[in-house]
């Protein structure tokens, strides 16, 4: 893998609550990097499997998003953008390309909250 990631996706994959990094660099060979919770992180890609997948150049996680309700009420399957309220994404039926922020798993109805959202990295 060239050193210098084209793509960074950062989620918490493991679920320890450290945000992890999925980086891709530009001939799209990809690494899962582990947060170890010590100023590092640890290459995981040959443990997850993650290194047979090699050319597949896509990544998909579920992960808890902020959702406001100010264009309306999210139903599971919605996909979410960005909305005017920071860092927090609303349902759009109509979204433009390159605009969607995920795909939304769970429904909600309040003014904000929280949602687990599926996000991808292609």
């Amino acid at each position: 893998m060239n050193p210098a990631a084209s793509n960074l996706f950062w989620a918490d994959y493991d679920g320890d609550g450290l945000l992890d990094a999925f980086a891709v660099d530009a001939s799209g060979a990809g690494r899962l990097l582990r947060n170890t919770g010590r100023s590092s992180f640890e290459d995981v890609t040959q443990l997850t499997g993650l290194a047979e997948a090699a050319g597949a150049h896509m990544v998909a996680w579920i992960v808890p998003c902020k959702v406001t309700s100010e264009n309306g009420a999210i139903r599971a399957g919605d996909l979410l953008v960005t909305s005017s309220t920071p860092g927090h994404a609303m349902v759009d039926n109509n979204p433009p390309i390159g605009t969607v922020v995920g795909k939304a798993l769970e429904s909600f109805s309040g003014a904000n909250g929280s949602i687990k959202v599926l996000v991808t990295l292609q």
